[in-house]
């Protein structure tokens, strides 16, 4: 999947609807669910993905400074040059569900060593800093190395799991490509098992989709790129303290 990172609904569920698509086996089901949940996800803009896990490598982009003795600094209170300063904070893109590992020289760090705040902040608790300079040519298990494992995003809604299992059946229905053009609004178009599904409209398609899909309505209405949900935020690490992050 490229934009879901976990699929919205279960087998069960797929089954549970009487989807009347044929007999399908088990690992086609699973495949038209992760079509639906990966088209869904793409269509909400991002803002409907599912739980994602990550790995990243974090670096200061500014880890150069001078250092000042005195809780006011002055020109003859600064220290020495350091180009491997930290900080005890990483932004971390959230809502965080679960940091899973963190390692630093390829050694565990452990948990008691370290807290989120407000869901989105690691912190540590040990005293220690954050390292502010790694070897990205290195593998995060050597030393030289600092990396974060971590889980974060919401889980899909109901609406997005009814919505899964609706398209995934409008999917899994036909090869017909006149009948399968009624995706949810917005849908250029979609690929899959080889077929290519289009609409001419969007016009057209939106009152395909109100008529024959209307789980899929619904969470456009609620959680579409157009939908106006007032929660329009961007996530870009450097934006706290001149951080990047590099995934593995």
């Amino acid at each position: 999947m490229d934009f879901a990172c976990e699929v919205f609904a279960t087998s069960d569920d797929f089954i549970a609807s009487n989807c009347d698509c044929g007999q399908l086996t088990p690992d086609e089901i699973t495949e038209l669910l992760e079509d639906a949940s990966d088209l869904l996800a793409e269509m909400s803009g991002g803002k409907i993905t599912g739980r994602c896990q990550s790995t990243l490598r974090p670096c200061r982009d500014s880890v150069c400074g001078w250092w000042h003795t005195d809780r006011v600094p002055s020109w003859s209170s600064w220290g020495t040059w350091n180009c491997c300063c930290g900080v005890d904070t990483l932004p971390l893109r959230g809502p965080v569900a679960s940091i899973d590992l963190v390692t630093i020289d390829g050694i565990e760090l452990p948990s008691g060593d370290y807290k989120l705040v407000d869901r989105t902040k690691l912190v540590r608790t040990d005293g220690g800093i954050w390292p502010g300079c790694q070897d990205l040519s290195l593998d995060s298990s050597e030393d030289g190395t600092f990396a974060v494992t971590y889980t974060f995003g919401r889980r899909p809604p109901v609406f997005a799991r009814l919505a899964a299992v609706e398209l995934a059946c409008a999917l899994g229905r036909t090869p017909d490509p006149a009948l399968r053009q009624k995706l949810p609004g917005g849908t250029t178009f979609a690929f899959h098992q080889g077929v290519q599904v289009g609409f001419a409209t969007r016009a057209g398609a939106q009152k395909d989709v109100a008529i024959d899909l209307p789980f899929v309505q619904q969470f456009l209405v609620l959680y579409g790129a157009d939908a106006a949900t007032g929660n329009g935020l961007a996530y870009a690490p450097e934006m706290y303290d001149g951080w990047s992050f590099h995934t593995e």
